[in-house]
């Protein structure tokens, strides 16, 4: 593995954000300093190990926070570090390389995902299996396809074209028998078995069926999921619905009573009455009213609000922080958020001023 210049060790690195100009790539940092001139033909953002993955003349390799390549230019495509590894393709094989340069798995797998819980998922002549973090593989290639492990569980798919769920041993725990199939959120996870969806336990039972409701999320948070409930019919078919929350008993504890809802996060939930959207509690209270033609959720304590076609940010008070006019937002992250005005993007700080103003 070739490299161009030598891990130092780590000290805190400034945060780094991506820019455009004249088609290159490059970085400046939240003061909007052009710390790293725009050169490549295409960059990732820092990761993990606060290195970035750059392209030039259409080989990737890796550069520092200082913008000096570290590993040189080489591979056919290439991933941010994730778990302490990155994945990398050479030709038309895939493999990884750790935060030293050394290929730590040979390239020898038709799709090679993420690490999670030790395990990835990788395919091999059309199958899919797990390797450990050594490259083993320790779950053979069986399943026509398989998603990354979470909470010790992971989603396969069998010949028989169901879904079910093996352990880390690759032991099928939950039968294949779904039509389809998500990860494990609170100890539940949503399926569909006969056109039918509903929640299931750790041991494959049905915890909470569809007769009442239908299901708006795929994930349980704070103990609640969204749903709809039939509010009109016609010819015996339900032609709308109201949306609420139920617990993960199945009970509607905040009543169907909205015409949109998004899941809640951070004990908040953005719905809508009627035009307007408004943010409710986990009891179903009304901490923001309604106002906006449009709300995302809160990041960094401020969230993304529409009004009329521009955007802009409330605080968790309601007020509005940064006047609305923008035409796209993004949510803020350590005090930075990108926006774009018409087609180009920059970034702002919660103060509302542009660090760097919308030109790519």
């Amino acid at each position: 593995m070739s490299s161009s210049a030598s891990l130092k060790p780590k000290q805190q690195a400034q945060r780094l954000l991506l820019v455009s100009q004249n088609g290159k790539m490059g970085y400046i940092n939240e003061a909007g300093k052009v710390v790293i001139q725009p050169q490549f033909s295409f960059a990732e953002d820092f990761d993990e190990q606060e290195l970035a993955a750059v392209r030039i003349k259409g080989k990737w390799g890796f550069i520092n926070t200082e913008g000096k390549l570290i590993f040189s230019p080489q591979f056919d495509d290439a991933n941010p570090f994730f778990e302490g590894i990155s994945r990398v393709k050479v030709q038309s094989k895939w493999g990884a390389i750790d935060h030293n340069g050394k290929l730590v798995i040979r390239p020898q797998f038709d799709e090679l995902k993420n690490f999670f819980e030790g395990l990835a998922a990788v395919s091999i002549g059309g199958k899919w299996g797990y390797i450990n973090a050594s490259g083993k593989i320790v779950i053979p290639p069986q399943f026509d396809y398989a998603n990354s492990f979470s909470k010790g569980l992971a989603r396969v798919q069998t010949t028989i074209g169901f879904w079910g769920y093996i352990d880390k041993t690759g032991k099928m725990v939950i039968n294949p028998q779904f039509e389809e199939a998500f990860d494990f959120s609170e100890e539940l996870a949503l399926v569909r078995i006969n056109s039918q969806y509903g929640f299931i336990d750790k041991t494959g039972k049905l915890i909470i069926s569809d007769k009442e409701f239908i299901f708006t999320s795929p994930f349980f948070l704070n103990g609640l999921t969204s749903v709809g409930v039939p509010s009109a019919y016609k010819d015996g078919l339900a032609i709308s619905y109201k949306f609420g929350f139920i617990n993960k008993n199945g009970k509607l504890v905040i009543p169907a009573q909205f015409d949109s809802v998004e899941n809640f996060f951070d004990e908040w939930a953005v719905v809508r009455i009627g035009n307007k959207w408004e943010y409710i509690n986990t009891l179903g209270q009304i901490v923001i009213k309604p106002q906006f033609d449009e709300a995302g959720i809160f990041i960094d304590e401020l969230a993304a609000v529409r009004i009329g076609k521009k955007w802009g940010y409330i605080n968790k008070a309601g007020k509005l922080v940064i006047t609305p006019q923008f035409d796209r937002v993004g949510g803020f992250s350590q005090g930075i958020a990108s926006v774009s005005i018409g087609d180009k993007m920059g970034y702002i700080n919660k103060g509302g001023k542009y660090i760097w103003y919308p030109s790519f």
